[in-house]
Formats: structure tokens, C-alpha cells, sequence
């Protein structure tokens, strides 16, 4: 019989984690590794439901990989883009809090901002740029470009 429960509640999952932790020592400069990890720790976070002593793990963990990499990715566009669509949607697992700033002020914008000024011709960087800053009949030409 296949279980019900989704692979990331498996205790198996959580092997993974301290797997990854083992293995960041030697990709730290790896930013596909470093995206993929903080994408993974923030989908546990939002989506599943967890023990609230391994919500805190976990957390601790996001914030100790987002806080590391800027130092290392500040210059990486594909980084920028890709931890700029993750702040979005919930910041405040970052210790980022840019609610009361304008979307010009705050830190997923600049990240964004940034990778679209890197990457002129990336097509994928101009519509989240242009998306965020809520020109939807400039977003409505580029979805018809890129699809």
C-alpha cells in the first residue's frame, strides 16, 4: 500500500537535510545547490505540516543558507532572480521584513532589479521585473513572446 504522506513529511527526508548540510561545505559556490536547498527548506516551511521543534530547525536552517549566500551569489544573476521569486512569497522566513517599503525599497525587488539589469535579453527576468512592478499590458506582450 502506498502512504498517503508526502515524501518531505518522511523521517527519511530529514536525512536528506543534515545530507545537504554535509555537502554545502564543498558547494558553496555551487548556486544551483545553494537555490535548490533554500527552495527546499522554504516549501517544507510553507507547504508541510511539521513538529513546531522541527519547524524551528528547519527555519534556522533557511535563514543560516539565505544568509550566507549573498556573499557568495551578490553578483549571480540566475541566484538573484531565483531567491527573489522565493522572498515573495514569504519573506518573513528570511528575517526580511519589507512590508511597510515600497516595492522599489524592498529586497526582492532589488534582487530582481538586479538580475534583469545583468541580463538584459533574459526574457524570464524582464517579465518578473515588469510583473512586480505591475505593468501587465508590457506582462501580457512577454507571456505571448515566451509561450
Amino acid at each position: 500500500m502506498v502512504s498517503q504522506t508526502s515524501f518531505i513529511r518522511q523521517p527519511q527526508f530529514l536525512i536528506l537535510v543534515v545530507l545537504f548540510d554535509a555537502g554545502r561545505v564543498s558547494s558553496l559556490q555551487d548556486v544551483e545547490v545553494n537555490v535548490r536547498v533554500i527552495y527546499m527548506l522554504h516549501n517544507i516551511l510553507v507547504e508541510e505540516q511539521r513538529t513546531p521543534e522541527e519547524h524551528v530547525r528547519m527555519e534556522k536552517r533557511l535563514k543560516e543558507y539565505f544568509k550566507s549566500s549573498p556573499q557568495i551569489f551578490s553578483e549571480n544573476s540566475e541566484y538573484l532572480f531565483f531567491i527573489d521569486r522565493i522572498l515573495h512569497i514569504a519573506e518573513s522566513y528570511f528575517d526580511v521584513d519589507d512590508d511597510l517599503k515600497s516595492t522599489k525599497e524592498n529586497l526582492a525587488f532589488k534582487m530582481q532589479k538586479k538580475a534583469r539589469e545583468m541580463e538584459p535579453d533574459n526574457k524570464l527576468y524582464e517579465l518578473g521585473y515588469v510583473s512586480s512592478k505591475g505593468e501587465k499590458e508590457r506582462v501580457f506582450l512577454l507571456l505571448k513572446k515566451l509561450l
